[in-house]
């Protein structure tokens, strides 16, 4: 009777534990990860950028004596954006002219050449030195020479020049037509040579840039060359063609960095806005397809282990229609994915599948 009393509560314990152990596991429903061809759709969000973007550069330094144009103002290639003080390059200007004067008075007249050897020189056969040595054989002398005059003479006419075009640069002048977009003004009102004072920016074209898993590049080249590739930019009520240009070799971290871009002339779109990309082509590509409700956040999933542990995942949707969503890279096929997301599902809990 006593050894049937405790086998029959050996039994209730093995019982009792595993309740114990499959009441403590939240039950998840999931869906099983399976690659499939469908025809390539990837969309995604992105703020538009203008393609060119011009910084002005002064190329002297000094006080800005003038106004500065306004972010947003709209400037022609050749306008006149500011100036800086040139009353001391003027000063050392007027200076220089005055030592010119005295220079071109010292610099004595120089006999033209004369003789056979003299056409000779005028025809560039022989050089000035050689003629001076052929005088000297004929006991005529070497021609007159100007000496430090010229040399002082031209000295004075390069700094004379170099001030010239310093006294230009204070007039800082708009290189291309566009839109002012930045304006790096101090409460001094201080511009450095060599560092941008503003930035024009061109609102035609229009580029957005964005990053696809690598995978896709050989498929987006071949459907490009194909021209099955069709790219629509969106603010929800106009749409846009755009084309799509890649805009790197290399890869990182198993993305390939990608612009579309578009003619912007009627100024459409509005740069630093954010802009619905759609790309598709009837050519297939590798997908997975889930209902929406797998999704945690934009980029996150939930997975169930061999182990029966929760594990999170980051992947990469490119569509979202229809409540059904294509991720082509973050799982692997196989992988079994929560279908209904639950933030209260930590990562490593043990959970058991309906």
């Amino acid at each position: 009777m006593l050894m049937k009393y405790r086998l029959w509560m050996m039994c209730l314990c093995v019982i009792g534990m595993f309740c114990v152990s499959g009441c403590g596991r939240t039950s998840v429903k999931v869906t099983e990860a399976v690659q499939t061809e469908v025809p390539f759709v990837f969309e995604t969000k992105v703020a538009a950028e203008p393609l060119h973007v011009f910084p002005v550069v002064p190329m002297v330094s000094g006080k800005v004596v003038s106004d500065m144009p306004d972010v947003g103002q709209v400037v022609a290639a050749g306008d006149v954006l500011f100036r800086v003080d040139s009353s001391a390059y003027e000063a050392q200007k007027a200076a220089l002219e005055g030592q010119m004067t005295d220079a071109t008075v010292s610099v004595p007249n120089v006999a033209p050449p004369d003789g056979p050897e003299g056409d000779l020189l005028k025809e560039g056969i022989i050089t000035r030195a050689e003629y001076d040595r052929i005088r000297m054989r004929k006991g005529v002398g070497p021609s007159p020479s100007s000496g430090s005059g010229v040399s002082r003479q031209a000295g004075v006419t390069q700094a004379l020049a170099a001030l010239q075009r310093s006294i230009e640069d204070c007039v800082v002048k708009a290189p291309v037509s566009g839109v002012v977009s930045r304006v790096y003004r101090g409460d001094a009102k201080v511009v450095m040579a060599g560092k941008p004072a503003l930035v024009i920016q061109q609102n035609s074209p229009v580029i957005f840039v964005f990053n696809m898993p690598s995978v896709n590049d050989k498929f987006l080249e071949k459907a490009k060359v194909e021209k099955a590739l069709t790219v629509m930019i969106s603010d929800g009520t106009h749409e846009w063609y755009g084309e799509l240009k890649r805009r790197g070799l290399s890869d990182v971290d198993g993305y390939t960095a990608y612009k579309v871009q578009m003619d912007n002339v009627s100024d459409d779109v509005v740069m630093g806005d954010m802009y619905h990309i759609h790309i598709e082509s009837e050519e297939v590509a590798p997908a997975m397809i889930f209902p929406r409700s797998v999704l945690l956040d934009e980029h996150t999933v939930e997975v169930v282990t061999d182990e029966g542990l929760i594990d999170w995942r980051t992947v990469e949707v490119v569509a979202d229609k229809d409540g059904q969503i294509r991720i082509i890279s973050g799982i692997h096929e196989g992988d079994k994915v929560v279908t209904h997301a639950d933030p209260k599902l930590e990562i490593g809990m043990a959970v058991s599948i309906k």
